[in-house]
């Protein structure tokens, strides 16, 4: 059987922006399905301390991770107003099988419109 996570980003948690949906349309599918409440933030969270929160996400050799999943797809959009689209761009060139580019998507969450994310589905 094929195994589902959502992971949560800093500052996130595993009910908000379409992660329920997601949870509950990958269920209703009879897969598996884990959204774990992952520990967030440093201290008081805010946007003052955000680089300090992610700084503790990354490792050298990011490209390591693709051994431990036969598919890693990352969606990411132009205009996020919290990581720069070189960043973004970066991270999935590292370590995305599969690239998947949403213009003028935000943060691609709940502020940028997206409670639901029917666009994912078709990459399940």
């Amino acid at each position: 059987m094929e195994n589902y996570f959502i992971i949560h980003g800093s500052f996130g948690s595993p009910f908000g922006n379409w992660f329920s949906w997601l949870h509950d349309f990958i269920e209703d599918e009879g897969k598996q399905v884990y959204v774990p409440g992952l520990p967030i933030g440093v201290g008081y969270q805010n946007y003052e301390k955000y680089d300090n929160v992610n700084k503790s996400m990354y490792f050298d050799n990011l490209e390591d991770v693709k051994q431990y999943s036969n598919e890693i797809i990352c969606f990411y959009s132009d205009n996020d107003p919290y990581v720069k689209y070189e960043v973004e761009k970066d991270f999935a060139d590292k370590i995305a099988t599969e690239q998947v580019f949403i213009p003028n998507a935000g943060h691609i969450n709940s502020e940028s419109g997206y409670d639901t994310f029917e666009d994912i589905v078709n990459y399940l």
